[in-house]
């Protein structure tokens, strides 16, 4: 659950990374006028939606009575999310799409359809328990809380708490910025490459492609730093390594194919292989091992508890997870 979370946080740089691929174009999607309703415009139509959304993000975390604990953090996280890629949207079509507001109320129609067509695949098609919903969106800080390794930490759901959010975040991502900046291993080669080559070819590289880089390069000291509230473990580097992976892409199309091109990229992968071997080495002795411990075959627990997997994938037949565990299959 903690990786799918992850995902939240990857999304903002996703998007300013891909700034250099955007290009202008005159589109409008859907014009927003109704020949009953002559009063109705794409601005009525974008406050009805706002004012929905907020009382929905409200209801939900400040007004909820479902929840033990404050939702505070949830409110304000979900109310950034949705403010910030509205933003985002809002710039796209001012500078892209001619002004073209109308597509603003589009793509949050767009938007709130997979809400609810996500709920729908996880819940009915996926067979995923109902809690998995809401820690997924309105208890979404909440639900993440539980993994922080800092007692000052726990249970922080109240609006005062951001203070401290904050600044275990500046305390993380110095440790995280010292860390890749002077060790040796697969990520910081990564981006001490990314800084040598952003550098060199720094006139030459357009302004679209610099935003990206930046945003590509900052995004994995971030997101580094968000694992930090929990700890850094070797699936969660799948949701930050990517970043340096495409920005080093985007350098290497200027160094030209030649002698100097393959005296820089051979060293850089015998270096970049040698630097991970021994933990690949303590990965794949780690994969060796199942889980199959995790299920509790007497369904439940003498307490009347469900194991992990009985509870959270409950609609699965039982005799397939039973058989998959079967010492003659293992």
């Amino acid at each position: 659950m903690m990786q799918k979370k992850i995902i939240y946080f990857v999304i903002p740089f996703f998007y300013l990374s891909s700034f250099m691929f955007l290009r202008e174009n005159d589109i409008i999607y859907y014009k927003y006028k109704i020949p009953i309703f002559k009063v109705f415009n794409y601005k009525i139509g974008l406050f009805v939606t706002y004012l929905l959304a907020f009382s929905f993000i409200a209801l939900k975390t400040l007004f909820s009575e479902s929840s033990l604990f404050s939702r505070d953090i949830d409110f304000i996280f979900l109310i950034l999310n949705y403010s910030g890629f509205n933003l985002l949207l809002f710039f796209f079509i001012k500078y892209y799409q001619n002004n073209n507001f109308e597509n603003l109320l589009t793509y949050n129609i767009i938007l709130v359809s997979f809400f609810y067509l996500y709920k729908y695949l996880l819940i009915y098609f996926f067979s995923a328990n109902v809690a998995i919903w809401s820690i997924s969106f309105t208890n979404f800080m909440g639900h993440l809380n539980m993994f922080v390794s800092n007692n000052d930490l726990k249970h922080a759901f109240e609006f005062s708490s951001i203070t401290t959010y904050l600044e275990f975040f500046v305390i993380f991502f110095k440790k995280i910025l010292i860390k890749y900046i002077f060790s040796f291993s697969f990520q910081s080669l990564l981006l001490w490459t990314n800084i040598i080559l952003f550098s060199l070819f720094f006139k030459k590289i357009r302004i679209k492609e610099k935003i990206s880089i930046i945003s590509l390069c900052f995004g994995f000291l971030f997101v580094q730093s968000i694992f930090l509230f929990r700890y850094e473990q070797d699936t969660y580097y799948l949701n930050s390594e990517f970043f340096l992976l495409f920005s080093l892409a985007i350098l290497l199309k200027y160094i030209k194919i030649n002698f100097y091109y393959f005296l820089f990229t051979i060293p850089l992968l015998i270096l970049l292989t040698f630097s991970s071997l021994d933990h690949i080495k303590d990965i794949k002795n780690n994969n060796k091992t199942n889980i199959c411990n995790w299920v509790n075959f007497n369904k439940d627990g003498p307490d009347g508890s469900k194991s992990y997997y009985n509870f959270w994938t409950n609609l699965f037949p039982y005799k397939v997870i039973s058989h998959s565990c079967n010492k003659d299959n293992l």
